[in-house]
């Protein structure tokens, strides 16, 4: 299998609640899912990693207790089971299926549970890509899970978690560090430093008092530009965004990217000839920018509403998509 170094995880995953995964499990299995090609791949194959990418994952250094460490890890990953709960079900499954240590090539093989497909294979739309080499130099579980969390948002630039329903997101049980100081200093302090120092991206947070108690944490995060993501990593995203395209459920996230893209615009000289060229219908009016449209656009607050409203609508006809308004 081709080695990608590139995690590509749906999001839902990243926003489940993951009790008691230790930071060796978690780069285990970022790991295996960094082995996976998301985008080729119909199924899940036996990954190998030697004993020795093993030790490096996981932070061994003494080789007596290598293979001690190997079992016990593997063991309690097999033992992992994620939680999915909708309004008529709740369904449990296992993240891996099979383990075996190959004695004589001294190599481990793993094999991602079937169930684990619908989120790490074929993902068309609600994804998130980051290179493995983001998150194997951390050393606080916490950090890593932050990381993953504020990626997803990464493009938005901010993203405000309840404080108690990240604190399940975490790992953190009830009773455990329920003083924010004792979250703040050994939590959130450590996360911010290592996410600055050893990954792609820029992290402040700010909390938010509901009465006198922090009731929201507020992060505030950005792409550092010279940190930049390897070709593979923006050549895996770009193909999964060609998916998306045409996929007729992901166009109205493709409506709100675009509008995302174009807001910069609006404010300045270049708005009138951003439009033309998407929509290709000019209006040489200095002072006005009007788009017709064969159904009436609802009243909606602001230009850029009206506009994403069009150019849904649009998609939709180009690819002669019947939908229920």
């Amino acid at each position: 299998m081709t080695k990608t170094n590139i995690v590509v995880q749906s999001n839902e995953l990243i926003m489940l609640d993951r009790y008691d995964w230790t930071l060796q499990e978690q780069k285990i299995f970022l790991f295996l899912v960094s082995r996976v090609n998301s985008m080729k791949d119909k199924d899940f194959r036996r990954i190998t990693l030697t004993v020795q990418e093993f030790a490096t994952l996981v932070g061994v250094k003494n080789r007596s207790s290598i293979y001690t460490s190997l079992e016990m890890i593997t063991d309690k990953i097999l033992s992992r089971v994620f939680r999915i709960e909708t309004e008529y079900s709740v369904t449990k499954f296992q993240a891996l299926s099979r383990a075996k240590y190959v004695k004589k090539t001294g190599t481990v093989e793993l094999t991602i549970h079937q169930d684990m497909m619908p989120y790490l294979l074929e993902i068309s739309k609600n994804f998130t890509v980051y290179e493995l080499k983001n998150i194997t130099k951390m050393t606080s579980s916490y950090a890593l899970r932050v990381y993953e969390l504020v990626k997803m948002f990464e493009r938005l630039g901010e993203v405000t978690y309840d404080i108690d329903n990240l604190r399940k997101k975490l790992g953190i049980n009830a009773g455990e560090l329920t003083n924010f100081s004792d979250f703040n200093r050994y939590v959130l302090s450590i996360a911010r430093r290592e996410i600055n120092s050893k990954t792609d991206l820029q992290l402040e947070y700010e909390p938010i008092k509901e009465g006198r108690k922090v009731a929201l944490i507020k992060f505030k995060v950005k792409h550092i530009n010279n940190k930049k993501i390897t070709k593979s990593a923006l050549k895996l995203e770009s193909s999964q965004h060609i998916r998306a395209q045409n996929h007729p459920i992901a166009f109205g996230n493709i409506a709100t990217q675009l509008v995302e893209n174009l807001k910069p615009n609006v404010t300045n000289g270049n708005s009138l000839e951003s439009l033309q060229k998407i929509t290709h219908k000019k209006n040489k009016s200095k002072n006005n920018i009007s788009v017709k449209t064969e159904k009436p656009i609802p009243q909606k607050t602001g230009f850029m509403k009206m506009f994403q409203y069009f150019l849904e609508d649009k998609l939709r006809r180009f690819y002669s998509i019947k939908t229920n308004d």
